[in-house]
């Protein structure tokens, strides 16, 4: 999932909460499947190229920390951005790794 939010320029931060829905984790660990969820947040420079803000694997059938809403503030570069692209991959097999990104807010 590739999520794009565009910037007006006078942002300093995102704070967001994001995780692996509780009952895929419920689901994933009574069947001892699902093997995690990689949330990446980037800036996209006014020159089209990416810069790797963010970057945070959740494994919570192997990690308990991992389990339920996770929340991180990033501090936006703020030279030439335009838009942030928050992205989440599945690993592998993406059984029982439904994700989010929930609560933005821009400052």
């Amino acid at each position: 999932m590739k999520m794009i939010i565009n910037l007006s320029g006078s942002e300093i931060k995102l704070s967001v909460d994001f995780g692996i829905l509780e009952q895929a984790v419920v689901d994933g660990l009574a069947q001892n499947l699902g093997n995690g969820v990689e949330f990446k947040i980037f800036a996209l420079k006014s020159d089209g190229k990416k810069k790797l803000l963010f970057a945070r694997s959740l494994q919570p059938m192997e990690n308990k920390d991992d389990r339920g809403k996770q929340t991180i503030s990033v501090d936006i570069d703020q030279t030439n951005t335009s838009q942030l692209i928050l992205e989440t991959l599945s690993r592998e097999d993406p059984s029982f790794d439904s994700s989010y990104w929930s609560n933005l807010k821009l400052e």
